[in-house]
């Protein structure tokens, strides 16, 4: 009998410390955080909203709450943050925006430890700070419970929002048209059309450009009222480094072109086509406009031609040579690029 009150006893305290343990767990606050790699990291997230709410995050919930925050951008175009509070009322979100990852982080802070412990976190921070706070936050749905906006940052400035048309992403596709002039490969100056589509990631963009050169004609030496025709297509790729400009994108890039160059005779007898291996290595700067979406770019380009064909008549059955790309050749051109 007194083994089982005993067995009882224990069972009934193990109980009674489960409950605990439950209700501890689930008075806990989660916190996950993900950022670009110049920000400041979650530990010191969790540091700063602890500084705010006098105690650990461990100790900190009266009931369960799961904090997610993210944010994306870069020091040109600015940062903007997503946290999304997770409680047994349901999911809130709110965004925030600053010009600084570290000020960002700080706003995020504020508007977390609101959301915990309201009461501590306002009586240690100045009425001016939550007020300025308005024009940071932006609430997607109702406001979790007891939060309110926050500053930026322990001086009071009011935070500077990313323009709505600036794209704050480190990474994503790009497609770009062109208008196409140069010289070196084709006879004389000419025109043509070109196309690219590449991928950023972070300050490294990779791109696949095509490119198409209209019909020039170089005239043959020993009969004037001849010519050949010659065209020029290629596929090529480029990586391009992207230093931060402001408002303004610069690339410096280098690569190489693959293509086919086309010659057929012009007033002469029996002409006949031919298509010849054309490659060349490329190095150049552009310049493209960030703040829309749809952005103008400019460029300036410079290659030097690996495979050089020959082309020419056939007279009296010896080969003449009329033309032969340039060692070196020159392209400048001008389009839209879209950011996807």
């Amino acid at each position: 009998m007194k083994f089982r009150r005993a067995c009882c006893a224990v069972a009934l305290g193990a109980m009674c410390l489960t409950r605990v343990a439950a209700a501890d767990d689930s008075a806990r606050v989660s916190l996950s955080w993900s950022a670009p790699l110049e920000c400041p990291d979650e530990a010191e997230l969790a540091r700063r909203i602890e500084a705010l709410i006098g105690r650990s995050l461990h100790d900190a919930g009266e009931q369960s709450l799961a904090v997610a925050a993210s944010a994306q951008g870069n020091a040109r175009d600015g940062y903007a943050a997503k946290v999304s509070f997770t409680s047994l009322q349901g999911t809130e979100a709110r965004y925030l925006e600053h010009p600084q990852c570290d000020h960002l982080v700080q706003a995020l802070a504020l508007v977390i430890a609101l959301a915990i412990d309201p009461e501590h976190t306002r009586a240690m921070q100045p009425e001016q700070t939550v007020a300025e706070a308005s024009t940071a936050v932006q609430t997607a749905q109702n406001p979790v419970e007891n939060a309110a906006p926050v500053a930026s940052d322990a001086t009071h400035e009011t935070p500077a929002p990313v323009r709505a048309g600036q794209s704050a992403s480190l990474h994503g596709a790009r497609v770009a048209v062109r208008g196409l002039l140069g010289a070196g490969a084709l006879p004389n100056l000419g025109f043509g059309v070109g196309a690219a589509l590449g991928y950023r990631l972070r300050r490294f963009r990779a791109d696949v450009v095509g490119r198409y050169w209209g019909p020039r004609d170089q005239t043959v030496s020993s009969t004037p009222s001849a010519s050949i025709e010659l065209r020029l297509a290629t596929l090529g790729a480029r990586g391009c480094w992207l230093p931060p400009l402001g408002a303004w994108q610069l690339a410096a890039c280098a690569g190489a072109d693959l293509g086919s160059m086309s010659g057929i005779g012009q007033g002469v007898e029996n002409p006949r086509q031919r298509d010849a291996l054309y490659a060349d290595v490329v190095g150049g700067v552009q310049l493209a406009r960030t703040q829309w979406r749809l952005s103008p770019e400019f460029g300036l380009e410079i290659s030097g031609a690996l495979a050089r064909p020959r082309f020419g008549l056939v007279e009296d059955g010896r080969p003449l040579e009329e033309f032969r790309p340039a060692a070196w050749g020159l392209c400048v051109f001008a389009g839209l690029a879209f950011e996807l």
